[in-house]
């Protein structure tokens, strides 16, 4: 295979040029640098199909120039022409803009040198896109926009699928041949399936509730779990409010019993004790309360295939200065 000029040229300004690294931490780094070093030797050993993958990992590890430009140059040897072009064309923009003029000057002829041996491909679309449509070009997703606009491809087998909710699947293939040329692929109108699958505002299906007495029975199991918890709940309140309360005793926040000429933190410690113990009030009557409806609705749910009437419980718990109570009411 006869190479241009430029090809030559390249080889001897990538053999000169010290690659220059990004940002990227130190294994990222050394892995970066074998895989490059693994793509040159299979480049060399004109395994280009390898070799293109052993760069393609570099750049992705740590992006350079250097690589980039070693990639191109593997895909124009793979026959991969509109990637060449593409990463080449790539390759002259990052060149301008850290000013290296050789590479950018590089990179031009190789750009120019591939036109002519491009391939485009337009994916034109019959009719209006439907709502959700997703057009793939070989697993790739193809922009809506750019529909109807000549792509350049790689020579080789091109797959072009396009799905939407509620439409049946489209796909259709090409074989693209090494070399200018212009093709077009139709999209036709898609085909709305048999049965389009539901929208997403559409309410999920409901399970019906069970009937009889498992529901009452399910709810007494519920209302005396809960009843238990506060229980335990109040329990725990009424630990931590006679911990405060005896606190409050020492000799160094209340030098005597009745309360009197107690320092600021043996008052709070009393403040606290007493609401504690207000909350542990509260907390056990009504877990009191609840574990006994509970022991009600389960007792007296119906037998058999008989309803039940719709059950209602209403607990009501109140704490004021000097009086806790709670108000319990309810109907099954």
């Amino acid at each position: 295979m006869k190479l241009p000029l430029t090809v030559c040229c390249l080889a001897v300004a990538l053999s000169t040029a010290p690659r220059t690294f990004a940002q990227v931490n130190g294994a990222d780094r050394a892995s970066a640098e074998a895989l490059f070093n693994e793509g040159v030797s299979l480049v060399g050993s004109k395994d280009y199909a390898e070799g293109c993958r052993k760069f393609e990992a570099s750049q992705a590890l740590d992006p350079t120039l250097g690589t980039e430009l070693r990639l191109g140059d593997c895909y124009e040897r793979l026959g991969k022409t509109a990637s060449a072009w593409a990463t080449f064309k790539h390759a002259q923009g990052v060149a301008r803009l850290k000013n290296q003029t050789e590479r950018e000057e590089l990179a031009r002829q190789r750009v120019e040198s591939l036109e002519p041996k491009l391939a485009y491909l337009s994916i034109e679309l019959q009719g209006s896109a439907p709502e959700g449509l997703v057009v793939q070009r070989n697993g790739s997703p193809v922009p809506l926009a750019s529909l109807g606009v000549a792509i350049p491809v790689d020579p080789g087998q091109q797959q072009v699928t396009a799905t939407a909710p509620g439409y049946e699947p489209w796909q259709d293939q090409l074989q693209v041949a090494p070399g200018p040329a212009k093709l077009r692929l139709r999209l036709p109108s898609l085909r709305r399936s048999a049965s389009p699958p539901a929208r997403r505002d559409e309410q999920p299906s409901t399970i019906a509730p069970p009937e009889g007495s498992s529901a009452q029975r399910t709810a007494g199991i519920v209302t005396g779990v809960v009843g238990l918890t506060s229980v335990l709940v109040a329990s725990g309140l009424g630990f931590y409010a006679m911990r405060e309360g005896d606190r409050s005793k020492e000799s160094a926040f209340c030098p005597n019993d009745s309360g009197n000429g107690c320092t600021q933190e043996g008052v709070d410690l009393r403040d606290r004790a007493r609401a504690f113990g207000t909350a542990s009030t509260v907390s056990f009557i009504a877990g009191a309360a609840l574990v006994t409806a509970g022991v009600v609705l389960y007792t007296t749910a119906p037998k058999g295939s008989e309803r039940p009437a719709q059950a209602r419980l209403e607990l009501r718990a109140h704490a004021l200065p000097g009086a806790v109570g709670t108000a319990l009411r309810g109907t099954w």
